[in-house]
Order: structure tokens, then sequence, then C-alpha cells
């Protein structure tokens, strides 16, 4: 109930034709080759789970300052720039990013100051606004009062000077009158 192989090989040894002749069977020819690929498939998965394995710890590695810039950007997008960027000082693709996040904070953080400055600039100017809006309401009440009180002194200094021309009417008609009884009297 076996399969074999047979290999015939006709030979002449001293005249005589001799056929060699061998035999193995399947099972026992192809053991090797079962045991090398049993061999192989073992030596196959233990390269694969290292290859995974490496993959995975190379992978954890690369992703690791990747994920921690991820949550410095996240910072900083959330407008905390005090946070820490990883890996600044690395020559490589990683450090080139956390260098470019850096700029990015440094810029985000000089708008700041420069909006800060201008709200406070801009407090300032209407600060500035409102103490010349006061002192010119006090000019135009003062103005206005002293107006006012030179129109009042006009009046008086009108009515004072229409006395003054009655009088000096008066008294050149006393004077005439004088003059005339003067004559008279001469």
């Amino acid at each position: 109930d076996k399969d074999y192989r047979a290999i015939a090989i006709p030979m002449s040894v001293l005249g005589t034709q001799w056929a060699m002749m061998a035999e193995q069977s399947y099972e026992e020819l192809l053991a090797p080759s079962n045991k090398l690929t049993q061999s192989l498939l073992l030596v196959g998965v233990v390269l694969l789970v290292l290859i995974g394995g490496f993959c995975a710890y190379f992978v954890r590695s690369s992703l690791a300052p990747l994920q921690k810039l991820n949550q410095g950007v996240t910072q900083i997008a959330n407008e905390n720039y005090s946070v820490d960027l990883p890996d600044v000082s690395r020559p490589d693709e990683v450090g080139e990013l956390s260098r470019s996040v850096e700029i990015l904070r440094n810029n985000a953080l000089e708008r700041r100051r420069l909006e800060e400055q201008g709200r406070q600039e801009q407090a300032e100017r209407g600060r500035r606004q409102q103490a010349i809006e006061t002192m010119i309401d006090g000019f135009r009440t003062s103005s206005t009062d002293l107006l006012n009180n030179v129109s009042t002194n006009m009046d008086a200094m009108k009515s004072t000077a229409q006395i003054l021309s009655n009088m000096a009417d008066q008294t050149a008609d006393k004077a005439n009158l004088s003059a005339s009884e003067s004559e008279v009297a001469s």
C-alpha cells in the first residue's frame, strides 16, 4: 500500500549485462524535503515574529516623538505657548518638523504680543481722547461762562454809558443855559 520510486540503470560488467536498480518509497524519498520544509517554516515563523517585533519597535520608536510633537502642536493650537517641544535638537526630519513648529509658536507669541500692544495703544488713545474731550468741554463751559459775563458786563457798561451820555447832555444843556445867562448878565 505504498508508492515507490524506482530507477534502473543498465550496466555491463565483464561482458555480462546487469541492471542496477534502486527503489525507495515516496515517503522515504520526501522525508528530507518535508523535514527541510518544516525547518524552513519554523525558521520563517521565528523570523517573521522577530521582524514583526523589530518593525513594531521601529514604528513605536518613530511615532513616539511624532505623538509628543502632536501633543505640543495641540497645546499651541489651544493657545498654550509655554509648552516645550520635544526633539528640537534631532538632526532628522522629526527635529526639522519640531523646529518648524517652534518657529510657528514663536510667531504666534509675537502676534499675541503685538495684539496686546495694539490693545494697550488703543486704550491709551481712548484715554487721551477722553481727556481731550473733557478739556474741550471744560473750555467750552468756561468760555461760555466768560462770554456770558462779558455780555452782562457789556450791557451794564452800555447802561452806564447811556447814563453818562444823558448826564453829559444835561451838563451841556446846563452849560449852554449858563452861557446864555452869562451873556444876558454880561
